[in-house]
């Protein structure tokens, strides 16, 4: 099985992907969910009803501030808007860091020089997400697309490129920021042994990575050409494609048709910034020259790293909670039914702040109590709370 949202591998009993952050199959998974928590919960100690025990190590302080509080209410809102959608919806030129950043955490949103662009619902009563514009500042809220299977966007070239998923199928496709002039470029199986992973676009052709092949369709319709096998992710800048394998990052020439290895090192999340690629691992976030002359650099080490965005001189990132922590606040807030909150939080932590030089990491004082993934653009930045939720809100800085 492999995640709709990024192509990574997941376990048969995956609730979510490790890599992005997505909910897998959120209506067919939530009671086996709620029996690998339960499971988890029974076999580790410090995780048990123990935790009004004052000598347990990982306890949890009963909240006595404005935030503890606005957690509780914000993840059952996102709880309840979950099940209620769940049980009643139908089966049917520059390389800005920013915007690869954004696509890497999951492509909910997109910006030009003008406006935003979202995958989310358009009305809090809706129950369908969708694609829709505003302006910096929020307004001028305009439908791009009601099509509820767009599941991730990018701006290329001045038009929206966008990938659906469907039961048995991915399409890849692109309109107008306003939603006209829609077409689909390719379509392709989707099933144990077939996913989509990433993709981006020139002015001339569409490339995508297949089954771990990097693959470039022209647009005008052209026949398909496979350019590199056993690939993980890859960015795209001008005539140069930057990709991971499995052991390393390369660079590839389309004109010239080859490949030189940059550095050695299991890389996710690569982002191209000021002629250097940065990228995490199991160790924390790592960066390396363009030349591969220099071996890559640790600037952040932490092994609870997820998803990060680079904006401007500064790395943020979400320190993810531990398992312990996830389930002793989930029991706090409901001690029968914690095995869906705590599912709400997983991939979920706290914004920290890393001088993109180099530095010691800092906690991030805002408005959000917890954070799955950061949306940068030039004048701000949103935050998804949950893999379960289709909203993000604008992080305010305090």
């Amino acid at each position: 099985m492999f995640c709709k949202n990024c192509g990574s591998k997941l376990d048969d009993d995956a609730v979510f992907c490790e890599k992005c952050g997505t909910a897998i199959k959120r209506t067919a998974r939530l009671d086996s969910a709620k029996d690998s928590i339960a499971q988890e919960s029974s076999s580790n100690n410090q995780i048990s009803n123990e935790s009004t025990d004052e000598n347990s190590t990982a306890t949890v302080a009963k909240p006595k501030n404005r935030r503890i509080v606005a957690l509780v209410v914000a993840l059952a809102v996102i709880v309840s808007a979950v099940i209620f959608f769940t049980l009643n919806k139908s089966a049917s030129g520059v390389f800005d860091p920013r915007v690869e950043s954004n696509f890497n955490n999951g492509g909910k949103l997109a910006f030009d020089d003008k406006a935003l662009y979202f995958i989310g619902l358009y009305d809090e009563n809706d129950s369908e997400t969708c694609v829709y514009s505003t302006s910096y500042t929020g307004t001028n809220k305009s439908l791009v697309s009601s099509n509820p299977n767009i599941d991730r966007i990018r701006i290329v070239n001045g038009k929206i490129l966008y990938a659906t998923y469907e039961v048995g199928t991915y399409k890849i496709g692109i309109m107008e920021k306003d939603g006209s002039d829609d077409n689909i470029l390719v379509e392709l199986t989707d099933d144990s042994d077939n996913y989509l992973n990433d993709f981006s676009a020139s002015d001339t052709a569409l490339y995508y990575l297949y089954n771990d092949e990097l693959r470039m369709h022209p647009m005008n319709d052209g026949e398909d050409s496979l350019l590199l096998d056993n690939v993980e992710e890859f960015i795209l800048a001008g005539d140069t494609i930057y990709y991971a394998t499995e052991s390393s990052i390369f660079s590839y020439d389309i004109k010239k048709a080859e490949s030189v290895e940059i550095c050695r090192s299991e890389a996710y999340n690569l982002v191209l910034c000021d002629e250097e690629i940065y990228f995490k691992n199991d160790n924390g976030i790592y960066r390396v020259s363009l030349t591969g002359k220099e071996s890559a650099e640790l600037i952040i080490k932490d092994s609870n790293v997820g998803n990060f965005v680079i904006d401007g001189d500064n790395i943020y990132y979400i320190q993810t909670l531990e398992m312990d922590e996830i389930i002793k606040l989930a029991k706090y807030i409901d001690e029968d039914e914690y095995a869906i909150y705590a599912l709400a939080m997983f991939t979920s932590g706290h914004i920290k702040r890393v001088p993109k030089a180099g530095g010691p990491a800092e906690w991030v004082d805002s408005n959000q109590v917890l954070s799955t993934a950061l949306f940068v653009y030039p004048d701000g930045m949103y935050s998804r709370m949950s893999i379960l939720s289709d909203t993000l809100s604008l992080v305010e800085f305090e």
